[in-house]
């Protein structure tokens, strides 16, 4: 929703006597917020804040095991605090949704050639 869009937003809340101004306030604070940055975009501020810090290199060393599909020790995120840890969880969470629709996206590639191979015979 833009922000142009707040004053009617307001005069229709206020219509209804059911809604209170805690229920407003609430409801206005999530059309102002902003969206949530990815944990991957996190990530990259972080790395890029301080390249050699120890956390900045555990979320490397995970990144680039993700990219080329090795093996990365679990062991490592254990050094991480909480908050960082949790963000590690997000970057797999996230990294394994991107696959599966990037996968789609491969397997309806292959789809449309095949069909057109059909086609053109």
């Amino acid at each position: 929703m833009e922000i142009e869009n707040l004053p009617h937003l307001l005069s229709r809340l206020g219509r209804n006597s059911f809604i209170n101004n805690e229920l407003t306030t609430f409801t206005i604070g999530i059309f102002l917020r902003e969206p949530e940055m990815r944990a991957i975009k996190k990530v990259r501020l972080l790395i890029e804040q301080e390249p050699q810090d120890q956390t900045a290199q555990i979320f490397s060393h995970l990144i680039l095991s993700l990219v080329e599909e090795v093996d990365f020790s679990v062991k490592d995120l254990y050094l991480l605090n909480s908050a960082d840890f949790q963000l590690a969880m997000d970057i797999l969470q996230e990294w394994r949704l991107d696959r599966y629709y990037m996968g789609k996206a491969k397997t309806f590639d292959v789809a449309l050639q095949a069909l057109s191979l059909v086609k053109t015979v």
